[in-house]
């Protein structure tokens, strides 16, 4: 299991939680258990009367995890998303279902920037579906918002988060190697390159139009 699979699984476990026996939430016409569950893995529908353990609970999590995520990660643009606003992506289609993006009246707003790869734009819209503003759903939102545009922390490249979240000196992984952003004028640094640069901003441009110069590592 990649680091990527437990981040997702311990996100939707976060905001499920977990209950051993059946419950029917108010307006509803069907039972839940586990970690949200509502069927079994043949599609039968939970019980009133069912118990399972938190084992078994995690089994039907993990069976709805994938269950959600083939049809998602069919969506055009999900592929080349960074990993974490998958994470995100998946955790949103966990809760709401997920054939959401067959229903653009409702859903149009997280669907278009899910079909542009554009994470920043993701973060933006998750806030908007709470239900009106519950409490769990507005944290849910906050955190997978959050999430969509952090970058991805694995060992072997960890450099792909949106510019706008990316300040100057960021640290992180690039080809298995450590790395510092150096703005849009001077790209991923490694750390050895970035000392020799300043930041460029615009002030420091404007008043002296002088950059130090400093080798390119990578460019994002």
């Amino acid at each position: 299991m990649s680091i990527f699979d437990k981040k997702r699984r311990a996100l939707i476990q976060k905001y499920e939680g977990y209950r051993p026996d059946a419950y029917q939430l108010k307006d509803e016409d069907f039972y839940t258990i586990g970690y949200g569950s509502t069927t079994y893995e043949d599609g039968t529908p939970i019980g009133p009367n069912d118990l399972i353990d938190e084992a078994r609970a995690q089994e039907l999590l993990d069976y709805h995890i994938e269950r959600t995520r083939g049809p998602v990660s069919q969506i055009e643009g999900y592929g080349t998303l960074p990993p974490n606003a998958k994470v995100a992506i998946d955790s949103f289609a966990y809760n709401v279902g997920p054939t959401f993006f067959n229903d653009e009246s409702t859903f149009g707003t997280i669907i278009r920037p899910t079909r542009e790869s554009d994470a920043a734009a993701i973060a933006d819209a998750l806030p908007l579906y709470t239900n009106s503003g519950l409490e769990g759903l507005v944290r849910r939102r906050a955190d997978e918002a959050a999430l969509a545009v952090t970058p991805a922390m694995d060992p072997i490249d960890s450099t792909l988060a949106n510019d706008r979240t990316r300040a100057f000196g960021t640290p992180a992984v690039l080809n298995g190697e450590p790395v510092k952003w150096g703005g849009k004028s001077y790209g991923w640094q490694s750390p050895e390159s970035f000392a020799t640069i300043e930041d460029p901003t615009p002030e420091m441009n404007a008043n002296s139009g002088v950059r130090k110069a400093g080798r390119i590592f990578g460019m994002f």
